[in-house]
């Protein structure tokens, strides 16, 4: 048993958790990457990867309050090794998919385990209410979002790359059996009498957690075959452009854990990045495609700090008493933004072309900032802490 001091319990459980995220990003940011030769195996149109998009999400959505159960009935760290395990088994499934059905089958799994690992992991950064750890944490998932569409370029097939991924999650597995006593214990949600959240931050918080995930996954799964089909990139310059936009979010997310980032971050303020990502991916639309790289980076940049920024701040705009039953809904509602969006926009795609892809990533980052301008001018005992 370790004999660690707490502080040094949480490091260790701050390194496997960030493990995890690394882990379980690299399959699904291969989606898009792969649905050229998906949808010609086994014959599906180009805007059918939103109905893809949109089994992977209710499989997210459906296990984003389960962080609680799990813990009752392994224990924080056994959960994790259990969820991983799980995880790899259902991507070699969708590798190994011989029809249609399968492959959808297989990517529900892969939602419904990477939903549970995502639960687990809100309830323990919004307990230890440390940006620095949960920009390390999220970051971690950038580095695999990074790695995923790279694996498929140099993969000799899109199941050899999504075994290499199940290989990987493996590995994440791995390192959280050893780390599993080294968990922090967490105090679950005490409900008091009459005592409810304050309406207005937790709704701001929901809408906002679902408007910047539907951003960063709807650029990740679309982004590629917009610059392909809507502005005739080629093939490995949209998926490098694709992986440096993730390259971005893990860039400036593990930038958080030096104090003179997250202060400068304070100062510019998360409703100005959220403008100068939507500024970015407008110019997609009209900058020579060979730009692309540079400008999907930028995105990236911008948005890297805002997801972590506002988990790790729960408690700051909701109070104590309820920040454990907040995370889980805003969980909630990070999937619901990651399901929806992207599928409307698999119908747009449908019914009009891959140009609208831009349209629906611009109009969603014009609601996020939006929404983030009013959570910096909430009172100052529940404003954001930078």
């Amino acid at each position: 048993m370790s004999h660690e001091p707490a502080q040094g319990q949480t490091k260790i459980a701050v390194r496997s958790a960030a493990s995890t995220f690394m882990s379980f990003a690299v399959p699904i940011a291969m989606l898009g990457i792969i649905w050229p030769d998906v949808r010609e195996r086994f014959d599906q149109t180009l805007g059918t990867l939103g109905l893809a998009a949109l089994v992977y999400g209710i499989g997210r959505m459906s296990t984003s309050l389960s962080g609680p159960v799990l813990v009752r009935w392994f224990g924080l760290g056994r959960a994790f090794v259990v969820v991983l395990f799980a995880l790899a088994v259902s991507i070699v499934s969708m590798g190994a998919a011989v029809s249609w059905p399968m492959f959808l089958i297989s990517l529900a799994g892969i939602g419904l385990f990477s939903g549970s690992l995502d639960s687990l992991a809100a309830g323990f950064i919004t307990a230890i209410r440390d940006v620095g750890s949960a920009g390390l944490i999220h970051g971690a998932y950038g580095v695999g979002a990074t790695i995923g569409p790279l694996l498929v370029v140099v993969a000799p097939s899109w199941r050899a790359a999504l075994g290499i991924s199940a290989a990987v999650v493996v590995g994440a597995a791995l390192v959280a059996f050893r780390s599993r006593d080294s968990w922090p214990e967490i105090a679950p949600h005490a409900k008091t009498k009459g005592s409810r959240p304050p309406f207005g931050p937790a709704i701001l918080s929901l809408a906002t957690f679902a408007a910047f995930v539907a951003i960063e996954v709807t650029t990740g799964q679309w982004v590629f075959t917009h610059l392909t089909e809507a502005r005739n990139a080629g093939e490995t310059l949209a998926a490098v452009g694709v992986s440096l936009f993730w390259g971005g979010l893990t860039v400036g997310r593990l930038g958080l854990v030096r104090p003179a980032v997250r202060d400068q971050i304070a100062r510019i303020g998360l409703s100005r990045l959220a403008i100068l990502a939507l500024v970015s991916v407008a110019s997609l639309s009209v900058m020579p495609p060979v730009l692309a790289v540079p400008v999907l980076t930028l995105s990236g940049l911008a948005l890297a700090p805002i997801i972590p920024s506002l988990f790790a701040s729960t408690a700051s705009r909701i109070g104590e008493s309820h920040a454990q039953q907040l995370a889980v809904f805003q969980l909630l509602a990070t999937n619901a933004g990651a399901i929806g969006v992207p599928f409307v926009t698999g119908r747009l795609v449908d019914s009009i072309d891959a140009g609208v892809i831009i349209v629906v990533i611009v109009a969603s980052a014009a609601i996020g900032a939006g929404l983030l301008f009013l959570i910096e001018r909430l009172p100052a005992q529940v404003a954001v802490a930078g």
